[in-house]
């Protein structure tokens, strides 16, 4: 019984469906086409009902094969199996049947309304029997269409009233969606207009907040707006990639790189996503684990746009859209967990946030063809995007009111300490001069110390040996300037790695420290170079000393260099009063340079 309930019940269904075909279309003979009929009231007719598809997997199939078959088989309803079939590599041939009113006297218009289709072939009949053929899709110069426009459009001959079967031939290495229209003149123009009229008003919007992104960066330099600003521009590039206008206006000349520049966009958009998304979460914090996961997705992203570039397209777009379908419940994930975490503006965020995600959700099932398209699933991501960078455009700029609260209330309790310094706080003031006065001794020591040695750095050496020249000059003393550079110190950093080499650094730090007198100074030159700077010692004294300084060094024995051995070339210069504007440091390197080129651990003297 049961059994024969549901057989019941099934072709019940069937009658009421094929009830149901029969009382809204006109059937042709063969029982498997629908004749579409346009009117002299008719504006606008969605020919979805009345298009039957045939997917061709091998590419096989000729116009003339599916012209002249009295009942092609495997023709199926565009209305049953959906009009978008997602990245599919198959041929997809249309066919439908259409009556157009003799009294019709507006031009009529067939409207492909998808513009990211590579081949396009139309055919119509020619009145002789035959059909003409027009090849058009964005793989075909721009300049080369019927009708210039962004989507695909081709004009109907209006032959009184006669029925008439025309076909197409679809193509293309990314998603295949077939939304198809039939438009009167006087319709197309309106959804010209008010299609570009909504179009300008989002790229308006979107544009503006760029800028005033780009305004805020430049004014207050956080990171946040700069990023902000990328990823408006990545996803106006992306939009304009996706409705065609990219094509219609900035690269119609570059047919063959369409479908590359279309792919790219959509990597660029996950890239610049990922990183606005990232900074505004907090993501690369030390102690969030998922900025692991934020890296691999801007590297897929990154990846998939060289492979659009440079690799197989049809992989690529389809790696793009998945990076670009998981970019939403990835932020949304990591937007939950900052919320957790207590950081408030992530509220917001996850608001805006979750209204994207629903936009690209539905809008990547379209391209996946796991939903069919219509004016909502089409335009899913534009409106919730459009939402999304209202909400946080609105949210960034409620970061710069609360910035600005911020410096008030500073500067509020600023001027409070200073009510508070001028009631009489003299002790307070003393407290706190001295911290200041210890501070800034500490600091002006820093600024004169090699951070690493302690020795005098590069700049301060300068100045001690300038001042030093002027005292010998003026009272008639000896001056003499030694730089020594550690032989083979590359070597040792390479062998040993660079905490073994600061070790060196260290050792030969302590020897000159241990060898020089109060009234000596030495600093560090450079990265293995030292200038020692000797008042009132002449050109033998100071050979001897440097003499002494590398007899030491050779003496070291440092465990992390597992005991090689350790020299220094010495290289010296003295201080004449007859020409005092010799430089010192140059003659030095220079006598540093022949003791290296004489074999190295060698000290010479500038004659």
């Amino acid at each position: 019984m049961l059994v024969l309930y549901n057989w019941g019940f099934e072709n019940m269904r069937v009658l009421l469906f094929l009830l149901g075909l029969a009382l809204t279309f006109q059937v042709t003979g063969n029982g498997n086409s629908l004749i579409a009929e346009f009117n002299s009231n008719s504006r606008y007719l969605d020919l979805t009902p009345y298009i039957l598809v045939l997917a061709d997997p091998d590419h096989k199939l000729t116009f003339d094969e599916i012209n002249t078959a009295v009942d092609p088989p495997g023709f199926r309803l565009l209305s049953e199996t959906g009009n978008s079939f997602g990245f599919s590599k198959s041929t997809y041939w249309l066919k439908f049947t259409l009556k157009i009113d003799a009294a019709t006297a507006d031009k009529i218009l067939l409207h492909l309304e998808y513009p990211l289709l590579d081949e396009v072939t139309f055919f119509k009949e020619d009145r002789q029997g035959g059909f003409i053929q027009s090849d058009t899709g964005d793989t075909v110069p721009f300049s080369q269409r019927e009708i210039k426009f962004r989507n695909f459009l081709f004009q109907l001959d209006q032959l009184a009233g006669e029925t008439q079967v025309y076909y197409f031939r679809l193509k293309t290495g990314g998603s295949v969606q077939i939304p198809l229209s039939l438009q009167s003149s006087s319709e197309f123009i309106e959804f010209a207009d008010t299609s570009g009229l909504t179009y300008g008003f989002y790229y308006g919007v979107m544009l503006i907040l760029m800028l005033a992104a780009t305004v805020a960066y430049l004014l207050l330099r956080d990171i946040l707006f700069l990023s902000y600003a990328l990823y408006l521009f990545s996803f106006l590039f992306f939009q304009i990639s996706l409705n065609g206008f990219g094509y219609q206006y900035l690269w119609s000349d570059l047919n063959q790189w369409t479908n590359r520049i279309n792919s790219s966009s959509i990597g660029f958009v996950v890239v610049c996503g990922f990183i606005f998304c990232g900074v505004f979460l907090r993501v690369w914090q030390k102690q969030n684990r998922f900025k692991y996961f934020y890296n691999f997705m801007i590297g897929l992203g990154l990846f998939s746009m060289l492979m659009s570039i440079f690799g197989e397209f049809s992989t690529a777009v389809k790696m793009a859209a998945f990076a670009g379908i998981l970019l939403p419940p990835v932020v949304l994930i990591s937007n939950i967990i900052a919320i957790k975490q207590g950081y408030k503006p992530a509220r917001f965020f996850l608001l805006a946030w979750g209204i994207f995600l629903l936009g690209v959700f539905f809008a990547g099932m379209v391209y996946f063809g796991l939903i069919e398209r219509n004016f909502y699933t089409h335009n899913s991501m534009q409106i919730a995007s459009l939402i999304e960078i209202l909400i946080l455009g609105y949210v960034l700029m409620h970061n710069v009111k609360q910035l600005h609260k911020d410096k008030e209330f500073a500067k509020q309790v600023a001027n409070d300490y200073l009510r508070q310094l001028n009631e009489g706080l003299e002790t307070k003031v003393s407290v706190r001069t001295r911290e200041l006065e210890l501070r800034n001794k500490l600091l002006s020591e820093m600024a004169l110390r090699d951070s690493m040695t302690g020795l005098l750095n590069h700049n301060t050496s300068i100045d001690r040996l300038s001042i030093m020249s002027k005292t010998a000059q003026r009272y008639g003393h000896n001056l003499s300037v030694v730089m020594l550079d550690i032989d083979l110190f590359k070597d040792i950093n390479d062998t040993y790695g660079h905490p073994a080499g600061d070790k060196v650094i260290h050792a030969i730090t302590d020897i000159l420290k241990h060898s020089l007198r109060e009234s000596d100074s030495c600093g560090r030159y450079g990265g293995e170079e030292f200038l020692l700077l000797l008042p009132e010692t002449g050109g033998d004294q100071a050979r001897e000393l440097a003499n002494n300084i590398r007899l030491k060094i050779m003496k070291l024995q440092i465990d992390e260099i597992q005991f090689h051995p350790v020299s220094a070339s010495f290289g010296i210069s003295v201080f004449d009063a007859s020409n005092p504007k010799v430089d010192l440091i140059s003659e030095a390197d220079k006598a540093l340079y022949q003791a290296k080129e004489s074999g190295r651990n060698k000290v010479v003297l500038a004659v």
